[in-house]
């Protein structure tokens, strides 16, 4: 498979572009690859200018304001650092598939419901994939309660075991209390 690599605005990253006939310019590197190594790389690294793999921690980049918002890229961006700053400003720059994440830190329960969520988040028009909730908990969702926070332009695909939850259960979100949600859609279940 060829993977290409096209220069964004930042000049220390570039987006990744599998597919297509794009001739090479003095915007495009191309490098062959195996379809295994694509995938991989494309779901747990980023390519600076030079073709050098940057991996993707555990902390998502950025400061979390509206000027410079924290970039999810990983379900652990999600679950373990919004859940410490919840009323901080969140960026997607890709899907996010919940499914192996939640097999490996929720297996008996599905997705633990994220509480009084108040920050921002932009999904970009990606999705978060494959949630699943089996808990019957109340306020069952990605997040249990949103407080006061605002979440656009984000999808959300629930696997096949859905969202079990008791009172107060929902994709997005178990409770809207003050919060905004618009742009936004949930599929599957």
């Amino acid at each position: 498979s060829a993977l290409t690599v096209n220069e964004t605005d930042n000049p220390n990253l570039i987006h990744l572009d599998m597919g297509g006939n794009l001739d090479a310019d003095d915007n495009l590197i191309q490098y062959e690859v195996s379809e295994a190594l694509f995938d991989q790389l494309t779901s747990t690294a980023d390519f600076n200018k030079d073709g050098v793999v940057q991996p993707i921690t555990d902390t998502p980049t950025g400061s979390g304001t509206v000027e410079d918002p924290y970039i999810v890229a990983l379900p652990i961006h999600l679950d373990v650092f919004l859940r410490a700053n919840l009323s901080a400003t969140y960026e997607l720059d890709r899907d996010i598939d919940l499914e192996t994440y939640i097999d490996e830190e929720y297996p008996s329960t599905g997705w633990d419901p994220i509480d009084n969520f108040s920050g921002e988040i932009d999904g970009n028009f990606f999705a978060i994939q494959n949630l699943s909730i089996t808990s019957g908990t109340s306020y069952a969702g990605l997040f249990g309660e949103n407080t006061a926070g605002s979440i656009a332009n984000l999808g959300l695909t629930i696997a096949a075991e859905g969202v079990l939850g008791a009172d107060r259960t929902g994709g997005f979100i178990g409770e809207l209390d003050g919060g905004v949600v618009t742009r936004c859609y949930v599929t599957g279940g």
